[in-house]
């Protein structure tokens, strides 16, 4: 396993001020002294700058890739005139950014690349993580703290439905075909005496919004990152696994928490299996953001407690590999072993 050290922009907690918001272009100013708080970003349709948004400094900024700054645009309350936003979630699709923001009147707005508000709808409380659906006509929003999916029509920015899923929607990741959408559900729904005390994911068919709750392995908890392949046909998840079933004699070598990547059919929804992230005298504290290059050959996950990313290119064939299989035997048990099975 390749370690390097890095930033990568990754998803993370919900906002912290409530409202139901607008936005207002301008020019971007000169830098401020204050914190901004760089947390999501997507990618401009031309390649050549990104969209930032600014967990504390509630706004959306597009950054070239040379850094220079071309736009920014503050987010703010229509309820309570000139009440910032902080965005908790972006997305892009068919040349339009959706921004989630809000708590308790959480909001969904849909701005054009150039900043201007084109319409804004109520989703509920404690929206994040928006995701397009491949037809780009619907727009699913994880209601965080309300333990649902708000499904809204793009066009129209109305709510269509709400479907609900376990504990603290996080994150989401659409799979093949569109047909299916995976939720990561942040912390387990159970009671902490069970023998299995584990997070979920929550399978979504996009058709019906029927809901399936896969299980993770017991022990995990702290489900922070979903992405798909290129193909949608596989879907990566970040977690951590807590041995509590052993006694606290060391905290080394992972005796006590283990950092994991979980994978699942993008296809059908099935688990598939779990590798273990940590190299075993260093560990790989806090597994938070997960991609996959646009060629489809590069793992990437971001440790947030390490501030390190793990990087395989080999990884994703290992994993289209454990796919063919007809048993999880298949599957290697560690990150390392799975880059060195796939070599």
């Amino acid at each position: 396993m390749k370690k390097t050290l890095g930033l990568l922009v990754v998803v993370a907690a919900a906002a912290a001020v409530c409202g139901v918001g607008k936005a207002k272009v301008s020019e971007a100013p000169a830098p401020s002294s204050g914190y901004v708080s760089p947390e999501f970003i997507v990618a401009a349709p031309d390649g050549g700058s990104v969209y930032v948004t600014s967990a504390t400094g509630a706004h959306v900024q597009n950054v070239a890739l040379d850094g220079k700054t071309l736009r920014k645009w503050k987010v703010e309350s229509t309820l309570v005139p000139n009440t910032p936003l902080n965005p908790s979630g972006i997305a892009l699709s068919g040349g339009n950014i959706y921004v989630t923001c809000g708590v308790q009147a959480g909001e969904l707005q849909k701005f054009a690349l150039d900043g201007k508000l084109v319409k804004s709808v109520a989703v509920g409380h404690s929206p994040c993580s928006p995701v397009v659906s491949s037809d780009g006509k619907t727009v699913f929003v994880l209601n965080r703290f309300a333990n649902r999916v708000s499904v809204v029509d793009a066009a129209e920015m109305k709510v269509a439905t709400t479907v609900p899923v376990l504990r603290e929607p996080f994150a989401a990741a659409i799979g093949a075909g569109g047909k299916l959408l995976f939720v990561a559900n942040m912390l387990p729904y159970c009671a902490a005496t069970n023998d299995v005390v584990a997070a979920a994911v929550s399978v979504i068919d996009t058709a019906t919004k029927s809901v399936r709750n896969m299980l993770l392995p017991n022990g995990s908890t702290g489900v922070r990152g979903v992405c798909a392949s290129p193909d949608g046909k596989s879907i990566y998840v970040t977690h951590t696994m807590g041995r509590y079933q052993l006694p606290t004699t060391q905290l080394e070598r992972g005796w006590m928490n283990t950092a994991a990547l979980s994978v699942f059919d993008g296809a059908t929804g099935a688990y598939v299996n779990t590798v273990l992230l940590d190299d075993v005298d260093r560990g790989g504290a806090n597994p938070w953001g997960v991609a996959v290059t646009a060629d489809g050959k590069t793992l990437v996950v971001a440790h947030a407690g390490t501030c390190e990313r793990a990087a395989s290119s080999r990884a994703p064939r290992m994993c289209r590999t454990i796919l063919r299989s007809s048993s999880r035997s298949a599957a290697a048990s560690t990150w390392a072993a799975m880059v060195r099975e796939a070599s």
